[in-house]
Parts: structure tokens; sequence; C-alpha cells
């Protein structure tokens, strides 16, 4: 059986174990089931040539060897493919290989594929006639498939039915000139041997000279006539001819030739195949099965012909004997080899009218179900058998994956690598010398980059002798190394594995932003050489990158290299592909390091050549050598080498001269290729096979590509030209002559997990796209039959309709793979997935692509998960271009655009997205979408209320790209870009505005951005920081030039804004003068310096206060700039065209300073040298005076500061140059100035909050915007009417149009929101503006918008929502609102009929402390708990009047000094001066226990809980080193737990306690504090952490800590136990966990990402609820106990308080600002769509009138509880 290996060797885990369980850990991101090699390498391959047998404990130092960077082995096979060679004589199993395609071979592939296997059957023999023999090489094919079956195969790997027949005699194709020579002098027959000189041409330009049989068309024209009786004839003539030679050859051999080499000559087709297949190898037996056929008395039978189909008995008696004696001796070699089990005979009677005839014979029906039954078992059995093989192995991971086929396409160039020795050198010198810089390998296509990149691999290896990390990437040859995400995931995993195993260190998970893995990139650059691991990286064809994310341009990449790194990249040299100029541009001081491959030189060509000759046993005459090295010198480039050389190795000595041509160029040498192999295989085939494989997304499998052209009738039609098949499918061995005659021009990478075929190199792809797809409508066909493939429109037994050649019609199975969107459970169709709506949307199959893809629920849920929300977006956008007309595709494309930042966080949230959003489905398409969403499988969440944008709004994208706060944002003048920055990843985002997606990323920036301009007429970007100007080319993203910043005296920000015609000018303002730039090129053009009284005023007003001012605001027009100065409370006006100081205007004329200077001296022109030394003198001495006076004591900043001071908060300078429009610091005003005067033209008041923050100003004008809270305010200048508008979740943080019907904004939570203001307005309306949604002005001078007075109550007051509390009773629960007036209301809301029943009006908030909202708890039946005036007080719902009144001591926060104990009956608080506890019954309305505190001093107790069993209290106290237990039980003081106790004399008790349902364990939060600090703050906290305590043993039992906390640190706010073992917590570091209380293991951990979450649970409740606190509008739904994710809701708005409801788990209930009553939120749950739920009707508790009215709480009168007993009233006095 088949052999297992595995890694371990005894109990002690290895560090070669702990490098390789590492390597597993690092997955590349692929959905797809992987499993690990089987197949065991038994050969080492050393320099590309020898090879050595290595021992099975050697293999995981190969797997060693290969991850650190040796690429001088051969390494185990990584596909994952079942790949079986079926072997059997042609005739007498045509039956048996009919029905095994027919019905088992679908359920095999179906099967594998649910395994993440391919599945592939190599039948050479089904479908084919002897006319597709005629060149000979159908025997080769077949041997060299076999190999490569044993190479890939997962398991079995070969099948043979030889059964009584030996089969067809293998007629040899070569001989040496010696050995044929001899055959022909042994043969007495000069007839035959004149056959054999005629059939046999000398090829002298094979080495050793070889006799080659001719095609025998060459010979006999008519074998290939299209017409029957002649092609008949030929067929005839040529089988007799060859039986005559080959039984001549038979009977000589013996005599003149080794005994081997004479069997060799006569064995048949069949036994060659066992032998490659089977008896080759000793490993081979238990890959292969035998399914032996006997019929019974068939040596009886008549020699007839239906018994020659059956038994060799045609030929001669001799020759008859002879096969009979050989099939014989084979099955016994057969039998004697092959497990026993590995045999399977069957018993069948010969039928005789056809032998074996299943239509009529049941008995053989029977024997073909049994045969197909066994084969599909055992199949099965030896694949799960490897599998699990490969499983317990753990050798071959997805990263080793990725790296074994760099290193296998790094290995195919070495070994054809020849000469080159400059390139060598170096590179070598590279690699050994200092340089700390990028080395660039650059130059044509062709011109051999990749091949010198693959031999710097084995020098890096010679160099480090076996040391260090070398990480290799072919870029474009796997899917992981095509995009930047995915080529970093693969590098640092590799990095970090090599690191292990050299450190023994176990890495930190991998990050997944961009941003992180670029920094840790660069962190490992450094950490590993310091750990003694070199590292070299050696990246080829960098400009095969997808550009997004900035690949190209190389910033990811350090500039300055550490010690002991070395880089080596190759690219193009053109433009376009941006990295030559990228790194050009970055190391433009010193080239030394770039290396442009030369032309190949002629001793090179020539050595060359004599490698490749010699490797291919091939010679060339010296006219021969030289047409070849004159065509070269015409075009020196490799590529055009390798081309030419391949043609002359078709070059035959015996065939004419004129055959002997080489074409001119790259390009005509590959359509010469393309020629000659229509020529060959048929123009069709040729032409359809590589049209499909061209213009696939990238590559297909080759099970794919058989498949496809079954179903391509063109194809069929014409490679049926003389017989039809059983069945309508491509014969494979078509398929394997074209692969074969390709070559090397294919190569297989992996691409969706599997290996798929692709051209080697570009120049092909082009010439072949021109050839057999420029086309249109050609075109248009191969997408559709893509499309129909990838749909599986004819798979699972769907017959396809043909008309064959003659013209009849009919359909037929074509036998093709199903595709269903997931094999299995979890294995992903990514093929599917990720081809069939790009195929149907290039086919312009709009019908295929909306039914199977775009309105597809289960097809967008599965690629959403599989590949992301990008990628369907990615989808939509080619449908939208294709399909621009068509309104579903655009609405879901819109739902999808909106909810792309809740589909990121759940992508199982879909179906409740695609239902909230599509409200009024308009078409059947939409419709049956909705229809599929909610019959989801998946658990979902939908809302009673509106809480989603819908799409067709004028919402259109929702942009989440960045995970750090975004700075600044611009758009282009045209509003199709937007540019976005942020300073603390050090990054600038290109978004295109019309598709809403990001098309660029410069990350990795110089230094950090504090804002982006645009100039230049949108050409240029330019970044802005404390360092450096950067310019970058727009469109590209290059850099275009650096400007270094000045220093200010006063640390204030220099400026810079943009000016001019096309903003061709930069003005930079700084302390002392304004400079200008010329934009395009950064060349400072002119300097104009500030007036010297300017310089002085601002000193003046920069020493005056302590209180920093804002920094400079600096903008500009065509022709002036305009600033404020130092303080901001005046302007300069510079005209650029001029050169000089216009204006200068102070907004406040009593300001300390100087007079002003005569401005129209500023001009640096009227200056002589001595004014210029004076003005550099009196700069020198305001300096030192600003230094002296920062040692100075400060003055009080109120007393400095002037109350009507005003100070320009933010200013905007219209574009027509006329006014500048400044907003004054906290005046909510907009003053309009006159440019030339200052004098104010108008002025605009807002209210609160008005022209606060960044405003903007349209290109005409009229209008100016900025950000108000989560609004867009928007001011006519001319009216002085302001709207708001764009409502948001978040405050706005900026916004930016140019045309007032674009809006981009940018808001808190970091998305970027493209609106379109004429989308969606009422009908007749056609003005993009409308002030639909003015401010309205209360009376307190606060603003309501339009959006905050929608609910509105009957007295007109809008109602807001302060705290929801659920009762006890199914379907009701308790809100505590208020409304603009400020009263607070008590409600009750029936939630099944969505309406308030009961309400009071409690009076004015301000008569109500916090605590009254955080009080609100229900008791039991109509009864509820609150707090005012420091008492607690029960109120009866029904009657909305007070009941009881308890005094004692009530927090703030009452829910931390009041607990339900006892089933709800008691309620347990403290006492007034809290120095005690005490029990209030609600039945008998008073207090009815007192637990007194023991002990001389009395603690402050502040707090207390409980738990659920009502038999232990704890409480806290206010100097948080003391906790109290109490016995609820026996109402007694147990013990007082101090901090010393647990041996931390420091430790303060935080007032996070729970306790354990049954009262055992006490689980607090707790934090190491210095004593003398002070009680309840951060002070001097040096560890935050969580304790359990046993309270019965009184012993600290363990502190619950995660080893991977988070860097924010551990505060916890939030701890609850959920059962007797579990306990939950909530950290500031933005994660909740479940720990194990008994054991510490952290079990359950959620991440919060940028803010933490918060548990929402209710007793006895399966579920919980977790809501970010700062992501307010996402929760998430969990089980309980297992904390597994339900369902989770993103919408939005922002939501306020949460509720679930006891017993009703289908329902949940918050809090919206917007609506006046709850959002219920409904949970589907097809899993229970069968069982009884829970109903939300009304119980009859409450009575059917409708109660309204006022209830006085704090006059109310209630039965006061008597506080009796000794020491409750000492403890009161």
């Amino acid at each position: 059986m088949y052999r297992r290996y595995c890694l371990g060797h005894g109990g002690t885990r290895s560090r070669t174990d702990l490098f390789l369980s590492i390597g597993r850990e690092y997955k590349v991101k692929d959905n797809r089931s992987r499993a690990t090699s089987t197949e065991p390498t038994e050969k080492t391959t050393s320099r590309f040539g020898k090879t050595e047998k290595t021992s099975q404990h050697n293999k995981d130092d190969i797997i060693t060897s290969l991850l650190s960077g040796d690429v001088t082995k051969d390494f185990p096979s990584s596909d994952k493919i079942v790949r079986i060679f079926l072997s059997s004589t042609f005739t007498d199993t045509r039956h048996e290989r009919n029905s095994l395609m027919e019905h088992v071979y679908p359920r095999l592939k179906e099967w594998c594929q649910g395994r993440g296997y391919q599945f592939q059957v190599v039948d050479m023999r089904w479908g084919i006639r002897d006319e597709a023999t005629d060149d000979h090489r159908t025997t080769d094919l077949c041997l060299r498939e076999i190999d490569q079956c044993k190479k890939l195969s997962t398991g079995p790997c070969f099948v043979t039915f030889l059964s009584h027949k030996y089969g067809y005699r293998c007629f040899p194709r070569k001989f040496e000139v010696t050995e044929f020579q001899q055959l022909l002098e042994a043969i007495p027959t000069e007839s035959v041997r004149d056959l054999l000189t005629e059939w046999f041409k000398l090829d002298e330009n094979s080495v050793p000279s070889t006799y080659v049989l001719q095609p025998i068309s060459s010979q006999l024209p008519d074998y290939k006539s299209n017409e029957k009786e002649a092609r008949a004839q030929a067929a005839n003539q040529w089988w007799n001819e060859m039986e005559a030679m080959l039984e001549a050859i038979g009977q000589a051999a013996p005599t003149c030739l080794s005994p081997g080499r004479a069997h060799a000559l006569v064995q048949s087709v069949t036994e060659a195949e066992i032998r490659q297949g089977i008896l080759s190898e000793p490993s081979m037996p238990g890959r292969s099965l035998w399914f032996y056929r006997q019929i019974a008395d068939i040596d009886s039978l008549p020699p007839d012909r239906l018994a020659s189909r059956f038994k060799d008995c045609k030929d001669s008696e001799k020759k008859n004997r002879e096969s009979h004696h050989l099939l014989e001796q084979l099955k016994e070699e057969m039998t004697s080899s092959l497990p026993p089990d590995h045999v399977h005979r069957y018993s069948v009677t010969w039928d005789p009218e056809a032998g074996i005839n299943p239509e009529k014979n049941e008995g053989h029906r029977e024997y073909l179900n049994t045969l197909g039954r066994d084969f599909e078992n055992y199949v099965k059995r030896l694949v799960e058998e490897a599998i699990l093989d490969r499983q317990q192995a753990e050798r071959v991971t997805p990263l080793v994956e990725e790296v074994t086929q760099h290193a296998s396409f790094c290995q195919g160039k070495c070994r054809t690598f020849c000469g080159r020795q400059d390139a060598l050198e170096r590179t070598s010198e590279y690699l050994k010398g200092s340089s700390n810089k990028v080395m660039v390998v650059h130059g044509p296509s062709g011109c051999g980059k990749t091949s010198i990149m693959a031999m710097a691999a084995t020098q890096v290896w010679s160099i480090h002798q076996g040391k260090g990390a070398v990480v290799l990437r072919f870029m474009g040859t796997t899917a992981e190394s095509s995009t930047l995400v995915s080529l970093l995931a693969s590098i640092l995993q590799q990095l970090l594995v090599v690191r292990a195993h050299v450190t023994g260190k176990t890495p930190d998970p991998l990050p997944n932003s961009l941003s992180e893995r670029i920094d840790l990139l660069h962190q490992l650059l450094k950490r590993l050489p310091t750990e003694g691991i070199p590292v070299t990286l050696l990246l080829d064809s960098v400009d095969q990158l997808d550009p997004a994310n900035g690949a190209r341009q190389l910033a990811w990449l350090p500039a300055t290299l550490p010690a002991k790194v070395k880089v080596i990249v190759s690219t193009l040299p053109e433009p376009e592909y941006e990295a030559l100029p990228t790194l050009q541009a970055l190391y433009q001081d010193d080239l030394s390091n770039f290396y442009e491959v030369p032309a190949l030189a002629e001793s090179d060509v020539s050595d060359i050549l004599d490698q490749w000759l010699a490797a291919s046993q091939r010679r060339l005459t010296a006219n021969q050598r030289g047409l070849l090295l004159d065509a070269f010198r015409c075009c020196p480039l490799p590529l055009y080498l390798k081309l030419s050389f391949d043609s002359a190795c078709k070059w035959r000595s015996y065939l004419p001269l004129e055959t002997t041509v080489l074409q001119a160029t790259v390009r005509e040498s590959i359509a010469a290729l393309l020629v000659n192999l229509e020529s060959m295989h048929g123009a069709t085939l040729v032409s359809r096979a590589l049209g499909y494989l061209t213009i696939s997304r990238n590559g297909l499998a080759e099970t794919e590509l058989e498949d496809i052209l079954s179903c391509d009738d063109d194809v069929l039609n014409d490679v049926y030209v003389y017989w039809t098949p059983p069945m309508r499918r491509l014969p494979p061995l078509l398929l394997a002559r074209l692969r074969a005659d390709l070559g090397e021009y294919l190569v297989e990478r992996g691409v969706d997990g599997v290996g798929v075929l692709y051209w080697y190199h570009r120049q092909f792809t082009e010439a072949a796209y021109d050839r057999y797809c420029s086309d249109v409508t050609t075109r248009m066909t191969l997408h559709k039959a893509l499309a129909d493939y990838f749909a599986g429109t004819w798979a699972e037994g769907r017959a396809k309709p043909y008309t064959d050649k003659g013209g009849t019609s009919g359909q037929a199975d074509r036998i093709v793979s199903p595709q269903p969107l997931k094999f299995g459970h979890s294995n992903f169709n990514l093929r599917k997935l990720n081809n069939l709506p790009y195929h149907a949307v290039k086919a312009a199959d709009k019908d295929l692509a909306k039914k199977e893809c775009l309105l597809n629920y289960k097809f967008l849920l599965n690629k959403i998960l599989a590949c992301g929300v990008r990628s369907v977006l990615d989808d939509f956008s080619l449908a939208r271009k294709e399909f621009p007309d068509d309104a579903d595709v655009t609405t879901v494309a819109e739902t999808c655009q909106l909810s792309q930042d809740a589909l990121q966080h759940d992508p199982k949230q879909l179906p409740a997205q695609i239902l909230c959003r599509i409200v009024d489905p308009s078409s059947q398409g939409l419709q049956e979408l909705l229809q599929q969403c909610r019959a989801s499988e998946d658990v979902y969440l939908l809302p009673n209320q509106p809480l989603v944008e819908p799409p067709g709004g004028q919402l259109v994208h929702c942009i989440k790209e960045r995970t750090a706060e975004i700075d600044c944002l611009t758009m282009t003048a045209d509003g199709t870009t937007v540019i976005t920055s942020s300073w603390r990843d050090k990054s600038v985002y290109v978004f295109d505005v019309t598709e809403g997606r990001r098309v660029r990323k410069m990350d990795g920036l110089s230094s950090r951005p504090q804002a982006v301009h645009l100039c230049c007429d949108d050409t240029l970007l330019v970044t802005v920081s404390n360092i450096n100007f950067d310019a970058y080319w727009q469109s590209t993203g290059l850099p275009a030039w650096k400007v270094a910043t000045k220093a200010s005296p006063f640390g204030t920000k220099t400026r810079v804004c943009f000016c001019g015609p096309g903003r061709s000018v930069m003005a930079v303002v700084t302390f002392e003068d304004c400079d200008l730039y010329c934009a395009r090129t950064g060349q400072k053009t002119y300097s104009i310096p500030k007036p010297m009284s300017v310089i002085k005023r601002s000193f003046a007003l920069r020493k005056s206060t302590h209180r920093p001012r804002a920094d400079t605001i600096c903008l500009g027009n065509d022709k002036h700039v305009v600033f404020t100065e130092v303080g901001q409370t005046s302007l300069l006006v510079i005209d650029i065209v001029e050169h000089k100081i216009v204006v200068f205007h102070r907004f406040n004329q009593d300001d300390d300073g100087d007079e002003d200077d005569d401005l129209t001296s500023s001009d640096e022109d009227d200056e002589d040298d001595t004014d210029r030394e004076r003005r550099r003198q009196r700069l020198n001495r305001l300096r030192l005076r600003l230094k002296e006076r920062r040692h100075e004591t400060k003055i009080d900043a109120e007393e400095d500061e002037k109350k009507d001071e005003f100070v320009v908060q933010d200013m905007v300078l219209s574009p027509d140059g006329s006014h500048v429009l400044c907003a004054p610091r906290d005046r909510n005003e907009l003053h309009v100035l006159d440019i030339c005067t200052m004098e104010t033209v108008k002025k605009i008041q807002g209210t609160q909050g008005h022209f606060q923050q960044r405003l903007h100003m349209t290109s005409d004008s009229k209008y100016v915007i900025s950000p108000k809270q989560n609004h867009v305010l928007v001011c006519d200048v001319a009216s002085g009417r302001l709207a708001s508008i764009l409502t948001h979740i978040e405050n706005v943080n900026d916004v930016t149009t140019v045309d007032m019907r674009t809006f981009v904004t940018v808001a808190k939570d970091n998305v970027i929101r493209i609106w379109d203001l004429t989308r969606g307005l009422p009908a007749g309306e056609t003005t993009a503006l409308h002030f639909r949604n003015p401010f309205q002005i209360t009376q307190d001078g606060n603003s309501v918008s339009a959006a905050e007075q929608v609910a509105v109550q009957n007295n007109g007051s809008s109602m807001n929502i302060l705290k929801i509390c659920s009762l006890a009773i199914s379907g009701y629960v308790m809100l505590l609102t208020s409304c603009v007036k400020d009263h607070r209301y008590l409600q009750v809301y029936d939630v099944s009929k969505n309406e308030v029943i009961k309400q009071c009006d409690l009076g004015p908030g301000a008569d109500f402390p916090d605590s009254l909202q955080h009080s609100l708890i229900h008791v039991e039946g109509t009864l509820a708990m609150m707090c005012a005036d420091g008492w607690l007080k029960t109120v009866d719902l029904d009657s909305m009047t007070v009941k009881h009144v308890l005094r004692g001591y009530m927090r703030d926060w009452v829910d931390k000094s009041t607990v339900l104990i006892n089933n709800r009956a008691d309620v347990l608080t403290l006492t007034k001066h809290r120095h005690h506890l005490q029990i209030f019954n609600f039945s008998l309305g008073k207090v009815t226990k007192t637990i007194q505190q023991k002990g001389e001093t009395l603690h402050k107790l502040n707090h207390v809980v409980a738990n659920k069993g009502s038999t232990v209290a704890v409480s806290g106290t206010d100097d948080h080193r003391s906790l109290l237990v109490f016995d609820l039980q026996q109402t007694t003081h147990l013990y007082s737990l101090q901090a010393s106790e647990l041996h931390q004399p420091d430790l303060q008790f935080d007032e996070q306690i729970t306790l354990a349902p049954n009262g055992r364990f006490m689980v607090l939060g707790g934090r190491i504090c210095p004593r003398g600090s002070v009680p309840g703050t951060t002070e001097g906290i040096k560890h935050e952490g969580m304790l359990v305590y046993d309270l019965q043993q009184r012993q600290l039992v363990r502190y619950l800590q995660d080893n991977i906390a988070r860097k924010l640190g551990w505060k916890y706010w939030v701890v609850r136990t959920l059962d007797d073992d579990r306990v939950l917590s909530c950290c500031l570091d933005t994660c909740a966990r479940v720990h194990n209380i008994h054991t510490g293991e952290v079990l359950w951990r959620m991440e919060g990402k940028l803010s933490s979450p918060y548990p929402y649970l209710e007793p006895d409740c399966p579920l919980l609820v977790m809501k970010v606190m700062h992501r307010a509008n996402t929760f998430s739904v969990y089980t309980l106990p297992q904390l597994s994710l339900l369902a989770s809701f993103s919408m939005d708005h922002k939501l306020g308080d949460f509720q679930l409801l006891p017993g009703v788990e289908e329902h949940f209930l918050a809090v919206h600002p917007k609506y006046p009553l709850p959002v219920v939120f409904t949970m589907h749950d097809p899993s229970r769509l069968n069982q009884t739920t829970s109903s939300v009707a009304s119980c009859p508790l409450f009575d059917d009138k409708v109660l309204s009215h006022t209830l006085d709480l704090h006059n109310a009168a209630g039965t006061v509880a008597d506080v009796t007993g000794e020491d409750i009233n000492n403890d009161e006095n």
C-alpha cells in the first residue's frame, strides 16, 4: 500500500517540527481546503543535473532548505489532483471505458472536488482512430502522460484493464545508425529492406545520427484524404507494409541486438504502458489497480473477426502464440507485483453477437455496474489514504506550495542558462558587497532578466553557505505573487518561519492591513540580521504586479537597506510600468546598482546553442548554425534565440533546404509557431484551444480546457472527420499532442487553488490574442463558452444540442465537471466564483450574468465569503460598464456598495442588508433576489424601522478602505477623483468617484502628510509635512520633486497653498516671508519678505500668552495669496503677479504691536544690501528675545485674552478672486470681506456650531460648505440662507464638492461617502440643491435639524429614549424618555402593537440627577423601581403611582448599590450612611433584614453585588483596598478581604465584581497602585488585571490573563459571569474575552478593532449581544453557551441603548435617536421555522385603558419603609 511519512520522531518536538508547524499557521488566503503532499521524493536533484538518492529522514531537511531559500533540490509535488492513466487494449474494453466515463467519472470528479482536488482520467485510446497516429507519436505521448500521472497524482495513478488481448505491437519511431544497419543486414528479404529504407530516413541533425520513421501521410498522401475509399486503401497499404517490417524486425532483432532491446522492439503498447506504470518502480504497485475481466471459454472460440476484438487470433499462428506467451508472462509479473487487493477479477460469459453486450445481456450489465462500483470505491479508498498521508505528514503547507512553485520555475530557468558572465559577476559583486541600496536589473521584454534573477538565487545560497533567508518570487507566475497584499503575506510568512526555525521563537499572527504588513517587513529586515539571519529578496518582473496599492512604485521596500540585507528587483524599462522611473528618481544621486541587461555576446550565444543542442541531442550544420546566428544578430533577444532554436530543432538533414527558415522578429516567430500548430493539429482545434486559454481570466486547468473543448461543436465537427466516438467529447490524445508541441511555451501555475495552464511570456499572450481573439464576434463566442462552462450549463447530465458536419441534429451529454458554488460544506469553488461573472459580462449575456451571479443571493454570499466584498463590487463595476442602462444591476450594485462596511464586518449580513435597502423591488429579478434572501439558510436580523439608506438615494458609495484617521480630503477640478491623506499611517489614497473604488495607494511615504494638494491642472499632487513638500504625478503616483520645509522659531507649521493659473505656483508662508515656487518643477522663483512690523507683531502676540494659537491659514487663487499671521487676528494679501503685499488687515485694532510698515517697501527688489543686513540683524534680535522670554513667568491667560477678540477659525477665498470669507472663532458667523479693501461686505449669522469647521467654496463662488456635527452645512452666500444636508452616523470631519452635485465626505468612522444630490429628488424638481432642511432655532438659541424633528408627540415635542428596560413579561418594555422641553416620561411599550400604552410625565429633567436614568429596574409584574431625591421608590406601571419609598444611600449609578435578590422578591441596598446592608421586601413594603458590618472601624461601602442564588453578597469600599463578604441566608457579615491578604499591598479593588451563580468564586478587576495614589483614578497605575477568589476557601485562585493582550493596556470595565465556570470581561484594550474560571484558559475572544465592545445579557437568555461602543452602528448576537456568532447587523445610523426580551429569543429592542419608539429587531432563523417559537403577543397584565398623566415623583405619596433596630438607628445617626 501507499507509504506514509511523518514529521515527528519520538515525543520531543524538534526545532524542525516547530519550523514546519509554524509554516502551517501562515496560510495564504484560500478558502479551499488544502492538504499536504503525499508523493515521497526519492531523488534529490543537485545543481539541476545529477540525481542523488535521499533517505526519508532527510525530507524534512529538504522542506527546511526550501523555505530558507535553497532552490537546488527537487521538492515534493504540491499539486492537488488525482490523475489516473487508463491503460487498455483498444477493441475489447470499449464498453468498460464508456461506462466509466458516463457514470463513474462524474461522481469521482464531484467527490474529489469536495476535498479540494481535481480528478482526471487520461485515456489516450478513447475516441482515437488510426488516422490520428500519422506521426507515430502516440506511444511516446502515452509514456509521457504516465510519468506525469506518477508525478502529480495524489493516490492512484495507473489503472489497467488487461484481459485476453496482448494488443497492438509498438512500431519503433527511431533507430540509431548502427542498430538500423545491423537490422538491415540481418533481414534476408530485399523487399522488406527496401520498405525499411523507404520509411526510415537518416537524420544527421540528431545526436547520434538516427533513422527516423516518416509520417504515414508523407509516403501515402491518401492516408489523410477526405475520400473514404482512398483513405481506406492507403490505411490498408500502410498496415500491410508495417506488418511486414515489424515481423522482419522481430525475427532479426534477437540475432543482432541485446535481449532487452529485442524485446522492446516487439512488445505491445499495452505492455510498454504497464511496465512504465507498474513495474518500473517499487512504489508503483501500491498506486495501481488491475481490473481483470475473464471471459469463459474464450480460448475455444473460432478465430473470427468478433473474437479477434477480444483476443489475439487474426495474425499468423506463430505470432498469435507469441502474443499469448508474452501476455501470460506479463500477467505473472503483474500478479506477483501488485498487492492482492489491488487486483479485481470478474468472470463473464461470451455473447455470440457482440462478445460483451450490455444492451441485451443482463449479466454483462451487472458486470459493468459492479466494475463501476469497484472502480469508484477503490479509487476513493486510495485517494482517502493518500490525503490522510498528506495530512499526517503535514509537510506541504500553502506557504510551501507557493515557495515550491517559484523554486521549480527557477530550476527550469537555471537548467538552460548559459553565458551572461558579466551579469553574474554584477549580481555576485552586489550580494557580497556593502551596498545599502536596492539593485535593479532592467531591460526590454525577452532580454533574459528572469534567467539572471534565477541564477542570482543560486549565487545567494552559495554565498551564504546555506545560512540566512532567501526569498525568491517571480511575479505573476502564481496568484499569490500577483498582488501586493498577497505578495507581502507570503514574503512575511517565509521570513517569520525561517526566523522561528533559527531562533525557536513562535511569531505573532500576521497583520491584516497592508500598512501593518509593510511596517512588519521593515521591522524584520532590521531585526533578522541581528539574530544571525542575513536576508536577500529577489523579486523578478515587478512590472507584472497589479498596480493597485502602488505596488509597482515599490515604496513598500525600504529605500535604505539594513546591514546584511540585499534586495534585487527586475523590471521592464517602460514608464507605464512605473517601477524603473520610481527607482531612478529615488536613487538619482547614485545609479551604480542599476544594471541594464545588454545584448547577448556572440560568444555567449554560441555557448548557449551548444548547451541547448547537447541537452536536446541535436546538432546543426555549419550553414544552419550560420543562418541562426545571422538571424539573431538582427533580433538579439534571448526569447528570439529560444524560439529560433526550437524551430532549428525541427530541421532534418533529409528535408529540402527551403524548409530551413527563420522569422525576423519575436512576434513573427510566434506567429509561425502558431501556423505550424494549426497545420499539424487543425486550425479549428488550435484556434479554439489557444483562444480559450488566452482570453481566460488567469489561465485554465487542463481538465477545464478539455471539458470546454468537448462542448465546442465547431471543434468536435472538425476533429470527427473520419468517425464519431461513442460519446461526444474531445479525445484526450488530441489535447495531449497539442500541449506536447507547445512545450515550454505553456507553464503551469497555481490559481484559485488549482494548477492552470497559461502562456509563459507576455509576447505569446499578445500574439495569440491578436490572432485568435481580436475579432469581436469570436471574442464574444469564446467568452460565452467559458461562461456556460463555469455556470455548469451542460453539466450534471444536461445534454447539449448539436448539428454535426453532415447536418444531422441531436443532443449529447458532454460529461463535463459540475460547477457548484461549494464543493462539500466548506470548499468554495473559486474557479466559478471568479470566472463566471467575468465571462458572462464579457459575453454580453446579461440574462446569464444576472441569473447566476449578480442577482443570485447564494452566488453573492459565497463570493463575499470566499473572496471578499471588494471582488463582488469589481464584478458589478464591470457589469455596469457593459450594461449601463440595466436598473436591476445598478440597484444591487449600489446596495452592495452601501453595505460594504457591514459585509466586511460580517458577510452573512447580506440578506438583511438587501432586504432592508431594496424595499420596493420594481422587477421580477429583484423580487426573486429578495425571495432568495428571505429563504436564506443563515440567521439574519431585520429591524422594523428603516435604518439603512436605500439604493437610488443621494448616498451612492461607502468606501471603508482605511483604518487610520483621514486628515485631508481634496477633489480634482473635474470631480472624478478624490484624494485623501493620513498622517498616522503615512499614506495617500486616490479614489475614483464614479466607481467608488480605490485606484491607487501611496503607502510608506518618507514623511507624514498633514495635508495633500492638487496643482498644475490636477496633474500633480503635493503632500505637506513638517519635513518636506513631496510632489507626485497624480496619474501614476511616481515622485516628481521634493522641497524641504523651513523651521519656524515658534514651532508653528509652515503653510502652503497653490495659486496662479491652473494652480501652477506654490506659495510657502514662513514666519519671515512668502516663497513662490514653480509647482511643476519644485524650483523656487521668488521670495517676498514680510514687513518688519508684521514680524514684530507676530512676535508680540506669540509672547503675550502661554496658550498656543492656531497655525497660519494660507489660501490662493489665480492672482493672490491670502494668509493669516500668528494668532490669526490679521490677514495679509500678496499679489503673486507683481510680487508685493497689497493688503495688511488687523481684525482687532487695539492689539499690541508696532504700527504698520509702509507695505509698498516690502518688495525685496527695493532693498539694498544694507537694508537686507539690517533686516537680518533685527530678526536675530527678535529670535534672541523670544528665547529669553520662554524662560519668563507666564502671565495669566484670562487677563491677556480679549472677550471680543476676532480670531480667524477658518477662511476661504472665492475662486473669482474678489472676496475673502472668514469665520471667527466661537462666533458662529461668516464675514465676507472685499479682498482689496478688507471691508466687510456681508455678515452671515449662524447658530451654535456653524462655520467652526473646515470651510470650502464652490467654483462658481455661490456656496460655502462646511461640516457641522453629523451634517454638512451649506450657505448661500448671496442670500445668507443655510441648509443642512447629508446626515451621517458620526460627526463629519471634512467635505468637498466642485459642482454642488457630487459631494464627498469623510466622518469620524473613516468611511468615505460619495453623494449625488440630484438623485432621489421629488417629482418636478431639477435643481441640484434645495434648502429643504433648514435649521430651526429654539428659544435657547440651539439649532434643531429637520432630521431631529421626525419623532413628535401630541404636545409637539420631540421624544428621545434615555433608557430601555425589559419587563419579565413577554412583549412589554419600560421606557424612560425626554423631549426638547426636557421633561422626563415613564412609558410602557407594547412590542406587539408597536405603541406606548402607559405613560406618565415625571416633570423637567433638571429636577432629576443621572441616577434616574440608571436606576430604572423592573421588579415583577407591573412593579418597577427607580431612584429620586436619594430615595428608592417603586412604581405601579399599570396605574403609574408610587407604591413604596425606601430610604438609604443611593449612588448616582443606582444599579451598583442595589441588587434584586430572592427571585426579585427583595432588593438589597446600602443603608443611608453606607455602613451596612438592608433587605427590602416588596410584598411587605418594608425593610425586613439588616446586615451589619463587623469590626471596630466601619468602612464606607460604595457598591454591592450578589450571586444568582442569593446566598452571598460582596461589597466594595471607598478606599478600594477592602472587600466585605456577607451571607445573605444568615444575614451576617462573614469576613473582610484586605489587599494585603493577597500578597499585594498596593492592590486596589476595581468596582467590576461578579460572583459565580453558585456563590463559590468571585471574579474582580484589580489594579496595582502605590499607597498614596488617589483611589478611583489612574494615577500611578502599574498593572491591571482580573483575579479569581475562592469565597469558601478564602484564597486567591489565579490571575486571568491573555498572552496576546493588545498594547492599549488592561482596564476592565465590564466583568460578568456566564455560569459557574466562565466569566466574560470587556477591556479597554478593545477586546472582549471569556475565561475559564477554573483553568484561566481564554475560551473566546472578540476584538472591537478601534474601540471596546459592550455586552448585553439577560438572565436565563441563551443569547449574548455585543455592541462596539464607538462603532455604535453594529451589534453582534452570539449563542450561549457555545459563544458562536449567530447574526449581526450594521446600519447607517447610530444606536443607543439595547435590550433583550426575556422569553422572546427572536426579538431585540434598540434605541435610535431618530425614532420615538424602540426599534424592534426580528431574528430570522431557518432552523426554528418548524419549531414552536415564543410569541411577542401581549399578556393581559395591563388593562386596555391607555393611561397618560403626570406623576410628581419627588412628592408622590407611598408607603415609607419603617427602619427599626438599634444598629440601624446608630447607623442613621
